[in-house]
């Protein structure tokens, strides 16, 4: 069984990948469809709701990677790179393939730790 804090590390990297995929989908909405609506159909109600619905789905990313980083104690080349992710189109589902590596390297360190104490 996985200790406390492995157990909130597993947490919060699942809350990550969430929201960097709902970024990134919120992204690709706006830029894919939204946008498109406006220019060639003249129709900007889409990107009026879409804009503020991403730019709040982005602040939440930005604000839970930042808790993350000063909870876990990040280095600074990871909560770089978590936050650069989400300043360039598609960033979103890398960086949401990343905090899932990061999830089973954890997992798997965690069942290492288990077999050795057992």
């Amino acid at each position: 069984m996985t200790n406390d804090l492995t157990s909130r590390s597993l947490g919060t990297l699942r809350q990550l990948r969430y929201a960097a995929i709902l970024e990134g989908t919120t992204l690709v909405v706006l830029l894919g469809i939204a946008v498109p609506l406006k220019h060639v159909f003249n129709w900007p109600a889409a990107v009026q709701i879409i804009g503020p619905l991403h730019g709040l789905v982005f602040l939440l990313y930005c604000w839970l990677v930042i808790t993350a980083a000063e909870s876990e104690k990040w280095k600074r080349s990871d909560l770089a790179r978590a936050l650069g992710s989400a300043l360039i189109p598609l960033g979103g589902f890398f960086a949401a393939q990343y905090f899932r590596k990061q999830a089973k390297k954890l997992h798997a360190q965690a069942a290492s730790v288990e077999r050795a104490a057992s």
